[in-house]
């Protein structure tokens, strides 16, 4: 199970700081709401490695069959990895943002 987990979550978690360190630079060229789509697409194609994964575990480690808290654990694990790998690239990322940028994000999300 380390293995699956290892490998999706730290696939999911490069996609999502990849698409990150793209978008960030785009933040004033490009329409926020294109930016929201571009986000969003993001993190669905992230979370579908918890899918791949998971299956991955039913088909490989556990001969075809799987109970729900095996997967949910299996799951959990990779989005727990994928988001640690995103909040640490969101630390490493955001402080050298021009503070302008910065107060923007927060007035938004903040």
């Amino acid at each position: 199970m380390k293995k699956i987990v290892l490998i999706f979550g730290l696939i999911s978690g490069a996609i999502a700081a990849l698409m990150m360190f793209v978008t960030i630079p785009l933040m004033g060229r490009i329409p926020f709401e294109y930016l929201t789509v571009l986000g969003y697409t993001t993190f669905v194609v992230c979370f579908l490695m918890v899918f791949f994964g998971t299956r991955s575990y039913r088909d490989n480690v556990a001969g075809g069959t799987i109970t729900f808290g095996r997967a949910f654990k299996v799951g959990i694990l990779i989005t727990l990895l994928s988001c640690g790998i995103l909040r640490h690239n969101l630390g490493v990322c955001l402080p050298p943002v021009p503070s302008k940028l910065s107060r923007s994000i927060l007035k938004l999300y903040g």
